[in-house]
């Protein structure tokens, strides 16, 4: 079988933010649900996943505080093509919707919207992979100057069986304050 089916039913957070039963445990006996459907298209891994995730807060607590529900749904993809010169070849993507419904007291409902793209080389008699990836992030589409955009390349090698090199530059603008950060990061990443 080439899918699979995932559920759970949760706590919720206490007001310490910890989860965990003791005295400070979750007061309220909502859940939260999750839920995940994965399938694998074809035999070098291509593949989606559905994802949803409903729950439920508090302002401060259940007993002095009003509920609150949120919900998150995704979906995400990939589809690998073989015998392109040099390697294989990976489109990957993603989409994220986000809905908090909260009274006007606090604010209101949010609705925020999420994607990515991600496009990989593997060269593999050279043994490295090149990338290219586009970010962009609204957390609220009711709201102006909150959207951040982010392009990253890369440059992914294995030295050794356990041994890793990983290099991205990214360029990241964001409209709240329409700065635009340049960042490289190098990363050695050692297998055990």
């Amino acid at each position: 079988n080439n899918s699979r089916l995932i559920a759970q039913i949760l706590n919720g957070l206490d007001t310490t933010g910890d989860g965990n039963e003791g005295t400070d445990s979750d007061t309220d006996t909502a859940k939260d649900y999750a839920f995940a459907y994965e399938h694998i298209l074809d035999d070098v891994a291509s593949g989606f996943t559905l994802y949803g995730y409903w729950g439920t807060w508090y302002n401060s607590t259940p007993a002095t505080g009003k509920r609150h529900t949120f919900a998150r749904y995704a979906v995400t993809g990939n589809k690998i093509i073989t015998g392109v010169p040099g390697g294989n070849f990976e489109v990957m993507g993603g989409y994220v919707r986000s809905q908090d419904r909260v009274p006007s007291s606090l604010g209101g409902n949010v609705q925020g919207d999420a994607f990515f793209i991600d496009l990989e080389q593997y060269f593999e008699k050279k043994g490295f992979t090149l990338l290219a990836r586009y970010d962009f992030v609204d957390p609220n589409v009711n709201a102006a100057n909150d959207r951040t955009e982010k392009w990253t390349v890369g440059y992914i090698r294995t030295l050794q069986n356990y041994l890793r090199l990983a290099m991205e530059g990214d360029i990241t603008q964001a409209d709240s304050n329409e700065a635009t950060d340049y960042r490289l990061l190098t990363e050695l990443m050692v297998n055990f």
